[in-house]
């Protein structure tokens, strides 16, 4: 008998968790790029008004976001965007130089010479965007660098 996970392989996503990713996607994209920190308030409703979308995916989104500490949900107050403070930000900076490090003793050597091309691009492309001041495409060439 198959198990459930040998079902999903190759299975295509269906229409209402790709919305909930984009959705998540777009929502982190504009937290990221402080293009929520001044809105007075915030809600799905208004949310799903800025994005185009309906309300569902919405929700999905933000409740992965509160579940990930980026926001809060507040009675009365609606949706908080929260702030990292100092220490947390140490923290995660730590943790990643740690996490870094032994990706890279771990790869070292291993590249295919197409992987070496692909990654000194994308390094480029990177340091390019910080040049540029270009956030949103500094971001996407970071998520890209590790994957």
């Amino acid at each position: 008998m198959e198990s459930s996970n040998s079902l999903l392989i190759g299975a295509e996503p269906s229409r209402g968790s790709l919305l909930r990713e984009q959705a998540y996607l777009e929502l982190k994209k504009l937290m990221l790029n402080g293009q929520l920190a001044h809105s007075p308030f915030l809600s799905s409703r208004s949310l799903a008004k800025h994005l185009g979308m309906s309300i569902t995916p919405v929700r999905s989104a933000v409740e992965r976001l509160e579940t990930e500490g980026l926001l809060s949900i507040g009675p009365q107050r609606g949706l908080v965007i929260n702030e990292l403070t100092t220490a947390e930000i140490v923290d995660h900076f730590e943790i990643r130089q740690a996490l870094e490090t032994l990706v890279v003793r771990k790869l070292a050597g291993r590249l295919s010479a197409e992987q070496t091309v692909e990654l000194r691009a994308n390094v480029a492309a990177h340091e390019a965007s910080f040049a540029a001041s270009d956030i949103e495409a500094y971001i996407t060439r970071d998520g890209e660098f590790h994957l």
